[in-house]
C-alpha cells in the first residue's frame, strides 16, 4: 500500500458497506458475508474486486442462497478469480472483500436499485481495488505463468542529449508504452462500462494483467518492471479524476471552473459510451456514482446523464462512425431514457471540437449566444436515486423551430472542410437552412438508421430543426475546419410525438451544425449576450420562439 496523503472528497466521514465477504486468516477455507445496517457507523477497511463476469456461471448471491452465505461457504466453490482475491486481500493483511455477485442479491430488484446506487461509494471508500485485467470470465484468475526475466527494465549508459560529449556518461532505463496500453488501457476489463467508475473512484487499484501486475493510486502508475513509477506521455495521468474534483471544488476556483467542469463531464460521457454494457438499463446506473461526484462540484440538477444549466451544449450530441461496420448503432429498442439524452443511444456518442475542444485547441471561438432557454424538468427515476434508472424524462424549453432540408450526400463531397472540425463520418448528411436574407449549410447526424435510410431513398427530406447555439469563428486555419470568419449554428432535428397526448412535445431525432460566412455587417453580435430568447432570434431572422416540451 502507498503512504501518500489522499483527501480525496467523500459523502461521509466513515463508510462501509451493507454486506462484505470475511475472508478470515490465511489458510481458512470457509469465508462469511457480513452483513451490517449503514447506522452502525463500521470503520473497517476492505478491498473491492473488479471483474469481468463473462459467460461463467458461478456462485451467487440469492435470496434463498443468502442464510448458507452467512453461516459460510467454502472457498474452493468460488471461480478462480475470486479465490485468488481472496488469497490476495489475506495477504494485504485486511479481512473484508466485497465482490458484486456475492455481496448483492441478484434476484432481487430492490436490494439491486439500492446497492447499485452506492455503489460509487464502496469502490470510492474501498482501501484498495484488485483488477482482474485481463480475463473475460470469473473464471480466468488474477495471475499467470509467465517469465520474469521478460519483464526486467533495460538500461542504457549513454549522454543525452545523445552525441554531446559535454554531457557526462548518466544511466538511462528505456521505458516501452505500449505493453501498458495494451495490458491495461486496451484490457477485457476497462472495455467494460461499469469499470470505468469502478476504476476512477477506487483509492488505489492493483491491475493483474497477464505478464505483470500494476499499480494506479493517485501519485503513480507503477509496474514490477519499474516499482517507482512509470513515466508516461499518456492523456491520462495518474489520479486525475479526484485532481480535478479537488480543483473544482477549491473555494477559490468552484464558481470560475464551472463552465470547464461541464465540458470534463461531457468527455467523461464520451469515454463511458465508448465502453460495453452487458444490461443495456444500466447506461444511466453504471456512471450514477461519477455523477454524484460531479453535483458535488456543479450543484446543478442531473436530469438523464446532463445537466439543467448546461443543456444547450449536452443536448449537441451525435452518434460517432468512423468504420463502416458501425453504422447499425441506434437507439435502443428498449427505453432507457428520453430521445434528447445520449443514454437513450446505443453505441459512442460525442459532441463536435467546437463544443468539447480537444486539448489544447486549435479553435479561436466566442459562443455569442444560447438559442434556447431551458425551463423546468420532470424526470422520474425507478428508485429514489435520481442519477439511476428512470421510468420517464422530459423538459420544458423556448426555442425556435425551422425547416431544414436533409439530402442524402455525405460531407466527403461539398463541405469536406467541415468534416475536419466535426467527426460525423459515414453517418453525415447534408443540410440547408434559409432565413429572409441567409443560407447556412452544414452537416447532419440522424439518431435512427430508419432516418437516415429514407433521406437516402428519397434523396431529400425536410426536417424541423431547433436550433441551440450560436459561435462566432475567427483567425481560423481553414484547414482544421470550417472558412475563417464564420457564424457557426450548432442544433438537434426534432419531430412532434406521433400521439394523443401534448400537442407541444417533440422527440429529437438528430443532430445538425450549420454555418455561413461571417459579414462585416455582422457587427451586432457583441450585443447577443444582453438579449433574451426572442430578440436573439428576431435578430437571426430565425422566426418566432415557442413553448416546447421534449421527451
Amino acid at each position: 500500500m502507498d503512504h501518500h496523503q489522499h483527501g480525496f472528497p467523500s459523502t461521509a466521514e466513515t463508510f462501509f458497506p451493507n454486506r462484505v465477504l470475511d475472508v478470515g486468516n490465511i489458510g481458512d477455507m470457509i469465508i462469511k458475508l457480513r452483513t451490517s445496517d449503514p447506522s452502525d457507523q463500521i470503520n473497517e477497511q476492505y478491498a473491492t474486486l473488479s471483474y469481468c463476469w463473462g459467460d461463467a456461471n458461478h456462485l451467487k448471491l440469492e435470496t434463498k442462497t443468502l442464510p448458507q452465505f452467512q453461516n459460510g461457504i467454502t472457498v474452493t466453490k468460488l471461480p478462480e478469480t475470486m479465490r485468488n482475491a481472496v488469497e490476495t486481500v489475506r495477504d494485504l493483511g485486511l479481512r473484508y472483500l466485497w465482490v458484486d455477485s456475492l455481496c448483492i442479491i441478484q434476484n432481487s430488484k430492490d436490494d439491486w436499485r439500492t446497492q447499485s446506487a452506492i455503489m460509487g461509494s464502496i469502490y470510492q471508500h474501498s482501501q484498495i481495488n484488485i483488477a482482474a485485467t485481463e480475463p473475460t470470465n470469473s473464471e480466468g484468475g488474477l495471475f499467470f505463468d509467465r517469465t520474469p526475466f521478460s519483464i526486467l527494465p533495460l538500461q542504457v549508459q549513454t549522454r543525452f542529449p545523445f552525441g554531446d560529449t559535454e554531457q557526462p556518461i548518466s544511466l538511462f532505463n528505456i521505458v516501452q508504452q505500449i505493453p501498458y496500453i495494451i495490458n491495461i488501457e486496451r484490457a477485457p476489463l476497462n472495455s467494460r462500462g461499469w469499470v470505468m467508475q469502478e476504476r476512477l473512484l477506487a483509492r488505489r487499484t492493483l491491475h493483474c494483467a497477464r505478464k505483470q501486475l500494476y499499480w494506479e493510486c493517485e501519485h503513480h502508475f507503477a509496474s514490477e518492471s519499474y516499482p517507482n513509477g512509470i513515466s508516461l506521455t499518456l492523456d491520462r495521468k495518474p489520479g486525475e479524476f479526484y485532481s480535478t474534483l479537488r480543483e473544482y471544488m477549491s473555494p477559490s476556483q468552484s464558481i470560475a471552473a464551472q463552465p470547464e467542469a461541464h465540458i470534463v463531464w461531457l468527455r467523461l460521457v464520451q469515454q463511458y459510451t465508448a465502453c460495453k454494457l452487458t444490461n443495456e438499463e444500466d447506461i444511466l446506473i453504471a456512471i450514477s456514482g461519477l455523477a454524484k461526484q460531479w453535483r458535488n462540484i456543479l450543484s446543478d440538477e442531473y436530469i438523464a446523464g446532463l445537466w439543467l444549466s448546461s443543456l444547450p451544449l449536452g443536448l449537441l450530441w451525435y452518434g460517432e462512425s468512423v468504420k463502416i461496420s458501425q453504422l447499425q448503432n441506434s437507439k435502443c429498442e428498449t427505453w432507457r431514457a428520453p430521445s434528447w439524452s445520449w443514454a437513450g443511444y446505443k453505441g459512442t456518442v460525442t459532441w463536435s471540437k467546437l463544443v468539447v475542444p480537444p486539448l489544447p485547441s486549435p479553435y479561436n471561438w466566442t459562443r455569442d449566444a444560447t438559442l434556447i432557454s431551458v425551463g423546468a424538468a420532470n424526470i422520474r427515476a425507478a428508485s429514489g436515486d435520481s442519477t439511476g434508472q428512470l421510468l420517464q424524462g422530459s423538459v420544458a424549453i423556448q426555442g425556435v423551430l425551422m425547416v431544414g432540408l436533409t439530402n442524402s450526400h455525405g460531407t466527403s463531397t461539398q463541405y469536406d472542410g467541415m468534416n475536419s472540425a466535426i467527426t460525423h463520418g459515414f453517418k453525415s448528411r447534408e443540410i440547408t437552412l434559409n432565413t429572409p436574407h441567409d443560407e447556412y449549410k452544414g452537416v447532419c447526424c440522424f439518431d435512427s438508421d430508419t432516418k437516415r435510410e429514407e433521406v437516402d431513398r428519397k434523396e431529400s427530406l425536410p426536417h424541423t430543426c431547433l436550433p441551440t447555439i450560436l459561435l462566432r469563428l475567427t483567425d481560423q486555419v481553414p484547414a482544421q475546419g470550417y472558412e475563417p470568419m464564420s457564424i457557426v449554428v450548432e442544433g438537434i432535428l426534432v419531430q412532434k410525438v406521433d400521439s394523443a397526448g401534448n400537442p407541444r412535445e417533440w422527440e429529437r431525432v438528430g443532430y445538425f451544425s450549420v454555418w455561413r460566412k461571417l459579414k462585416i455587417l455582422d457587427i451586432w453580435f457583441e450585443g447577443l449576450r444582453d438579449c433574451d430568447t426572442g430578440q436573439i432570434a428576431k435578430i437571426l431572422e430565425f422566426g418566432e420562439v415557442e413553448d416546447i416540451i421534449l421527451v
